[in-house]
């Protein structure tokens, strides 16, 4: 056997392991599973996709079709699997399916929280298992749509619910495939987000809406790549409608776009809120909540705040407004770059992404998904470690708070290697330049 032979039967090995590791995970999701076994269990999964990234790497052998093939069979067979196990230390779904709930009763979700004396009629045992009962939703129109056509297929099915994000998952694995054989990139590299154990964790098993909004912004990249602008604007706007994140890269595209591409996407905004538009105010009402009173898991946020408060009792809303600024800060510097190539403007989101990701007052575990595409792309080390770590977010669950040393096992490698990544990337720039003076 050769040692392309070789590499197929260890991918195919690495693939049928990590299928039984995610069928146990499966399994004991229908038990009380200790968030440790749940950890070590992940942390399984994790090398293994590690382990199959390294066996695809090398140049030779990730152009195969046979590669991609074998890719795309176990990452359906891995999500195929997880769909069918209980969310594990999660919750969020309870509130998916009970906002669809009330929609397909005629009532407009932004009206009332789930406490309110006025849905008392709708409550059942999914409502029991809903956490903050007394925020109105956060989630936008788009995504209300979603919910609302689960319910329709399937009441209270968390089954149907995932298998209609598993679409969009779907859907994000084919725009991937295409953008690489565009950027003539090996299309294996696609394993970073189809193998990813987060991906897999965060959207089949646990149900997340951000798969969605991730299929629109992907479609939305797509669609710029092929030059198509009023169609890309379109699906920027609706990445916009499932979840708000996608909104900070709209500084970048401010060369990018003309004014007419500004008019779609805010034409398509309020298209989608006009049906719920009988809200007025309440609408953002639970956006604001969670926007003034939610932190967790943050990096970048919690040392910014640490620095302001030398100077200030109560720096939230200073740095939240610094953030805020950098952000567009970011984009729009960037801006010009963004229209000369097509992988530089690609780059460039990653690189706001990252930003916002870093300096976030919450980060979720699952809001790490949103920078894994674009890893295809730009494999950075340190953001697939952290892809890694970020499990580690979940020991919250062990007695229900905060524990500084886990959050520095968390996020320190990651910083560790993000910081040798820029300083390398800088000196091999700085390299360059040399070079071509002393050639002049």
């Amino acid at each position: 056997m050769g040692t392309q032979g070789r590499r197929v039967l260890w991918l195919l090995s690495v693939g049928a392991v990590s299928l039984g590791v995610y069928a146990f995970l499966t399994y004991k999701s229908y038990a009380p599973t200790s968030l440790f076994h749940f950890i070590g269990l992940y942390s399984i999964a994790f090398f293994l996709f590690i382990l199959a990234a390294y066996i695809v790497w090398p140049k030779p052998f990730n152009e195969k079709r046979s590669t991609l093939a074998i890719i795309l069979f176990f990452a359906i067979s891995f999500r195929f699997i997880a769909i069918v196990g209980q969310p594990l230390f999660e919750n969020d779904m309870h509130r998916y399916l009970w906002d669809g709930k009330v929609s397909v009763h005629g009532i407009n979700p932004y009206f009332y929280p789930p406490n309110d004396y006025q849905l008392t009629h709708l409550r059942d045992k999914n409502w029991e298992e809903i956490n903050y009962k007394n925020i109105p939703t956060i989630y936008p129109p788009l995504a209300q749509a979603i919910f609302h056509t689960s319910w329709v297929i399937a009441p209270n099915s968390s089954i149907a619910l995932k298998s209609v994000f598993f679409l969009f998952d779907l859907g994000v694995l084919i725009c991937l495939v295409f953008m690489l054989r565009l950027f003539n990139i090996p299309s294996s590299r696609i394993i970073i987000y189809a193998w990813n154990p987060l991906v897999i964790k965060e959207f089949a098993n646990s149900g997340h809406l951000d798969v969605a909004a991730i299929f629109f912004v992907t479609l939305f990249c797509l669609l710029s790549i092929k030059g198509w602008k009023s169609l890309s604007a379109i699906t920027l706007a609706l990445a916009i409608l499932v979840k708000f994140y996608p909104f900070v890269l709209l500084p970048a595209l401010i060369r990018y776009y003309r004014v007419k591409h500004f008019m779609i996407i805010g034409l398509v905004l309020i298209l989608g809120y006009i049906p719920f538009w009988s809200a007025q105010e309440l609408i953002f009402d639970g956006l604001w909540t969670y926007a003034k009173h939610w932190e967790f898991n943050d990096s970048g946020y919690v040392l910014l705040t640490g620095f302001l408060k030398i100077f200030i009792d109560s720096p939230q809303a200073i740095a939240k407004g610094l953030i805020l600024v950098g952000l567009i800060w970011l984009g729009v510097s960037r801006s010009r770059d963004a229209i000369q190539d097509d992988l530089l403007r690609l780059k460039i989101f990653f690189y706001i992404i990252g930003a916002l990701l870093i300096f976030s007052p919450t980060v979720d575990t699952w809001y790490m998904t949103w920078i894994i595409p674009f890893l295809c792309f730009f494999p950075a080390k340190s953001w697939i470690l952290l892809t890694g770590t970020a499990v580690l977010a979940y020991c919250y669950y062990w007695k229900n708070q905060d524990f500084w040393w886990i959050r520095t096992l968390e996020y320190a490698p990651f910083y560790i290697l993000l910081i040798r990544e820029m300083v390398l990337s800088k000196w091999g720039s700085n390299l360059k330049v040399l070079k071509r003076l002393q050639i002049a």
